[in-house]
């Protein structure tokens, strides 16, 4: 909770010093709930043609890991497919949740998370 708190509010704070109009936050959930409409829509935000990605990842394409900024778990994997997964609202303990809340509520409420 903490380290996605303080990431979180660097990207808070990098989004006000660029500005609305250069930003565009993604939630995970919803790249893997709709990839093409997704690609379609950083595509616009990007001015580039990202449709046949989208498409492909709609098909269920493997992705390649490379760069990330704050590195994870998937860093090692051979290939990356997009799955949904809400089961960390199940399987986090209440405690724990609560302390979630607490440190970033008003972050899970801004990103539609609460």
């Amino acid at each position: 909770a903490l380290r996605w708190s303080v990431v979180n509010l660097a990207v808070e704070y990098l989004s006000r010093k660029l500005g609305a109009d250069r930003i565009m936050r993604v939630r995970y959930e919803d790249f893997a709930s709709d990839p093409a409409a997704v690609m379609q829509q950083i595509g616009s935000f990007l001015e580039l043609d990202l449709s046949r990605t989208g498409v492909s990842l709609e098909a269920g394409a493997p992705l390649d890991p490379e760069h990330q900024v704050a590195g994870n778990r998937l860093r090692m994997s051979a290939a990356i497919t997009l799955q949904k997964d809400e089961s960390w609202r199940t399987r986090m303990p209440v405690g724990q949740q609560l302390s979630f809340e607490r440190l970033g509520g008003w972050m899970l409420k801004r990103y539609g998370y609460l």
